[in-house]
């Protein structure tokens, strides 16, 4: 099954895909050392989070999106981000 979505035209990015249909589009923006996380619906684009502390030039960072949340490792430090309400979740 091939889907088209027109309003992704020239960003730079990646798709994730989670069944049964729950599409998330990830732009780097790395001239503003931010990550931009979209939901992906009916061919069009909403802005669900800015992620500013996320630099995407380090070596040592990773952003991932899984279908609970979001993990930001920054260096040896890791944040996560639970759906829908992109709550911190804070580990003892």
């Amino acid at each position: 099954e091939t889907f088209e979505f027109e309003e992704l035209g020239e960003w730079k990015g990646y798709v994730r895909y989670f069944y049964p249909g729950i599409y998330y589009f990830i732009e780097n923006d790395i001239p503003n050392k931010q990550t931009k996380l979209y939901l992906l619906k009916e061919g069009k684009l909403k802005l669900l989070k800015i992620f500013k502390e996320y630099d995407s030039i380090y070596g040592r960072n990773s952003f991932t999106v899984f279908k609970s949340g979001v993990v930001i490792r920054k260096g040896s430090k890791v944040k996560v981000y639970a759906f829908p309400d992109f709550r911190e979740l804070k580990f003892k």
